[in-house]
């Protein structure tokens, strides 16, 4: 048999007898003589990995170098220069050869333990200890981040570990729960007092979940019902001091000593008990638990009527700027409705309606700003203070959440006392206290929308993009606005809140071409919401709101985002990366089938491939900021996102950390009408750590145009609509915009950059089907080499994108046929249909959109006659071919424009 011929390196080798079986297993190098050549089996195996197996192998020897190097925790000068040599000879990229050696530092570190931290122990546990005896939280503070340091080494230390959580869990109770979520070993200090986190936090059914794990540990039996005592504690205060909780307080009290508890915990015992009392006076030595570890449970006065959160003095402001005042010539200027826009005053159709009750209690903020001619302007990213009013219905919140309206208003005031801290400062409006609540007969949204621009009048705030309007709540607490959809082929209507950005109704004015410009400028506010499911909710609102809020405020000065996971459907490659080429994308090469342009590809979660799984998931582990381009469904029980299979969950929403999460999937931010775990932006708001959501509640369309797709190449690549949307809106984000004023100009610039290039009705569409969810005061912290990159791609409009004045050019549609239930085709109807020129063209689209698109003839639902203006003043005629497959469950629906010859102009798809 002739000899195997190995070109380049391998060639070396020599010959290959392809039925030698001439192995010896007690050797690890084996050799066959074949043709008086000598092989070394070894070598070839070798020279026949691929790149992938040649560079983790590599990495695994630079690995074991830094292990042999470090063995005594030390890296002096040589042995570094050693471990430079070593990586640039196994080609070990100098960031990865980083990350190796401090791998590797803080593994030596873990092992190590105490080993000669000894001393350094003792004397932080004697201060600490000491200063929980007395109270004195001042030094438990300066001493929290050494104790921290020695509780990553020194694992194995019981006393270590039990006073560092209860720090963390007492003084930094949030801080508490994001680490446990982070945290991928077992620790049964950690468990126990994230449970009191949690309980602090108003988490309770996360808490619920830890006390099964902790029996693993084999612990007292007293541990575990000191925390049952602790939660009915909690109980007994949040459920207005009812009995059978202070009764089952003291039972499981009674239990913990009797079963045995760790000695430490004597304190929390005692501090438990005191806690019943309607004035707790503790001992010294345990007053810190009552103080700081139990601050949230202590007892409060509750006055007999409910009264609203109260809102701190924001500092005084730049006074109002008429010069500021944008004049519209084509539609005249308003004196009286500038002022209204700049917050003096009140508008007309507002001063008709009955005077709204003044909340009791609240204090009236000074004037918000309009800068003056001389003050500098602000970077982009310089947030200072921020202004904003929180939109809610307070007795509605109370009804669905089974509890007193002045437990609605605690948690707001919570909230907004916080906040204050950071700079940033809420209004608060509760349309109950302005009349309008009603079980049987809700306020509509222009009723709502009118009491915003009153709220903005009588609390002299300016209005304008800065000004950021929080609501609070579903449809059955504030309203969604539903307007006609001017996309002829969408729904028949768009829930969308964009319209709380606008004065009055000026959207519909928009859509109706009773007003023109959609821009920034005409804004009233920027715009976000926190979704509730409809009806009665089983949860509680401290574990709803009061959990959001309290990681919410952990975030007031950004949220670091350093890198973007993209997901996106294997046919929208090119459309995908209109979003995401100038973005910090996180991936791993380790399966190629797996990546395009750093974007994971119609990955499945139903797979056999475990390997291929668990990369995908060890990058969702690690991802700040979520991005998918994937089909979505309406129907019940689909609240996933999905390309060939399902792609992705609510369930890996646990397992990640990211706090951004922006999707152009159908439906991708469906919640009114479905249960929480059928939401996907239900689950991720509430427990799946994500602060901003961005998506749509209807159908997304995108859409291909023969005559202008060489146009939209050169100026936005192959994205269309939402894509091209959702390429500035991160970009905005990067920005340090907040997220609230970054949707509200993503919006505005794409419209007036596409509406020409795509079709108006189509633009606006996409516009305002897409809104924020979560606290609209929150941006990503700024991150110039991402605004670098996107000027370099033309990513970002180099200047202020400008509205053209002209009104909405609305697209007529008459149905001409729609397919018969009992009919196999509709093309056969259109034999005997009057129309020659659609009668001619038959033929013409059975070959062109069949054969070439793919399109099934069996899916021709409907076909309709158009005419649109065009920018000339003329008007396009022609015809839509329009394709449903009813048995499908997600995917895309067909709108085929041709015009009279027949000559396809358009072809729009929903995703």
């Amino acid at each position: 048999m002739s000899d195997i011929k190995l070109d380049g390196d391998a060639a070396v080798v020599g010959g290959i007898h392809t039925d030698s079986h001439n192995t010896q297993n007690n050797y690890t190098t084996t050799t066959t003589t074949t043709n008086n050549s000598t092989v070394n089996n070894k070598t070839v195996y070798e020279a026949q990995k691929t790149q992938t197996e040649i560079y983790q192998q590599n990495e695994r020897l630079f690995l074991e170098a830094v292990q042999e190097r470090l063995v005594d925790g030390k890296l002096d000068n040589l042995r570094l220069a050693e471990l430079n040599q070593l990586s640039i000879q196994w080609q070990i990229a100098p960031m990865r050869a980083s990350q190796i050696i401090d791998q590797v530092r803080r593994n030596i570190s873990v092992m190590q333990g105490s080993k000669g931290n000894e001393f350094l122990a003792e004397q932080t546990l004697n201060e600490v200890f000491n200063a929980i005896q007395t109270n004195h939280t001042d030094i438990l503070q300066r001493k929290f981040n050494g104790l921290e340091q020695l509780a990553r080494v020194m694992t194995s230390d019981n006393n270590i570990q039990f006073y560092y959580h209860l720090l963390l869990a007492s003084m930094y109770p949030d801080k508490c729960a994001l680490a446990f979520f982070g945290s991928r070993t077992d620790n049964y200090w950690q468990l126990f007092w994230a449970h009191v986190a949690f309980i602090k936090t108003g988490n309770v059914d996360n808490a619920t979940v830890l006390l099964p794990r902790m029996g693993g540990f084999g612990c007292p039996q007293g541990d575990i019902a000191l925390l049952m005592a602790l939660d009915n504690l909690a109980d007994y205060h949040k459920n207005g001091k009812q009995d059978y909780y202070r009764q089952q307080t003291m039972q499981y009290l009674d239990q913990a000593v009797q079963n045995g508890m760790s000695e430490p915990l004597s304190a929390l015992w005692y501090a438990v008990k005191e806690m019943l009392e309607d004035k707790p006076q503790p001992e010294e030595w345990y007053q810190f638990y009552c103080d700081t570890t139990l601050a949230e449970l202590k007892p409060k006065e509750k006055s007999k009527m409910a009264v609203p959160p109260q809102m701190p003095t924001p500092p005084p402001m730049p006074k109002f700027n008429a010069q500021n005042v944008k004049l519209n010539q084509m539609r005249g200027f308003n004196p009286l409705q500038a002022a209204n826009n700049m917050g003096l005053g009140s508008v007309n159709a507002i001063s008709k309606q009955p005077k709204m009750a003044s909340m009791p209690g609240v204090a009236t903020p000074p004037p918000m700003p309009g800068q003056s001619k001389s003050a500098p302007q602000p970077a982009a990213d310089a947030l200072e203070a921020r202004y904003g009013i929180i939109l809610t219905n307070a007795n509605a919140l109370a009804r669905k959440y089974g509890c007193s309206t002045q437990d609605v208003y605690d948690v707001f005031n919570d909230f907004i006392q916080n906040a204050y801290d950071q700079r940033m400062y809420w209004t608060f409006l509760d349309i109950a206290q302005y009349g309008m609540d009603s079980a049987n007969e809700p306020p509509s949204w222009i009723e709502c929308n009118e009491a915003v621009s009153r709220c903005i009048a009588e609390n002299k705030l300016t209005a304008g993009a800065d000004l950021h309007l929080f609501i609070i709540g579903g449809d059955d607490v504030i309203p969604i606005p539903r307007v006609e959809d001017p996309w002829p082929y969408g729904s028949e209507q768009i829930p969308t809140d964009t319209c709380y950005a606008f004065e009055g109704t000026y959207i519909v004015d928009l859509l109706d071409n009773r007003d023109s410009d959609f821009t920034v400028g005409c804004a009233r506010n920027n715009v976000a919401r926190m979704p509730l499911e409809d009806g009665k909710l089983s949860t509680d609102i401290r574990s709803d709101l009061g959990a959001y809020f309290n990681i919410s405020g952990m975030y007031g000065d950004g949220i670091p985002v350093g890198n973007v996971l993209m997901i996106s459907n294997r046919d929208w490659i090119p459309a995908s990366c209109t979003m995401t080429q100038h973005l910090p994308l996180l991936y791993n090469n380790d399966d190629p089938e797996l990546i395009r342009n750093g974007m994971y590809i119609s990955p499945k979660l139903l797979t056999q491939d475990a390997e291929s799984l668990g990369i995908y998931c060890k990058s969702l582990d690690n991802a700040d900021m979520l991005m998918f381009n994937l089909h979505g469904a309406d129907a019940k029980g689909m609240c996933g996102f999905y390309s060939e299979a399902e792609a992705f969950n609510p369930s890996l929403l646990s397992h990640g950390k990211a706090r951004v999460f922006n999707t152009v999937a159908c439906f991708g931010a469906r919640y009114a009408g479905y249960e929480r775990n059928d939401s996907m932006l239900l689950s991720a708001l509430y427990g799946g750590g994500v602060l901003l959501y961005t998506g749509s509640l209807v159908s997304v369309p995108m859409f291909s145009n023969g005559e202008t797709d060489e146009v939209r190449e050169l100026i936005l690549n192959p994205g269309t609509g939402s894509e091209v949307l959702m390429r500035l809106y991160p970009l905005y984000q990067f920005k340090g915009i907040t997220g609230g004023k970054a949707m509200l100009q993503a919006k505005c610039d794409y419209f007036n950059m596409c509406r020409n290039i795509e079709d108006d009705c189509f633009s606006m569409s996409t516009a305002l089907m897409f809104c924020l969810y979560g606290n609209p005061m929150l941006h990503v912290r700024r991150c110039d080499h991402v605004i670098e990159s996107a000027l370099r791609n033309d990513a970002m409009p180099p200047a202020a994108v400008k509205a053209d004045g002209m009104p909405l050019r609305k697209t007529m549609r008459q149905r001409l046929m729609k397919k018969d239930v009992n009919s196999q085709s509709l093309i056969d109807q259109i034999r005997g249909y009057v129309d020659d020129n659609l009668n001619a063209i038959r033929t013409m689209v059975e070959q062109h959109l069949y054969r070439q698109l793919g399109l099934n003839p069996q899916t021709l639902d409907s076909i309709d006659q158009f005419s649109r203006p065009t920018i000339d003043g003329n008007y396009e005629m022609g015809y839509s071919f329009n394709y449903h497959d009813p048995n499908r469950q997600y995917g895309a629906d067909t709108f085929v424009e041709v015009d009279a010859k027949g000559k396809t102009k358009r072809i729009y798809t929903t995703k």
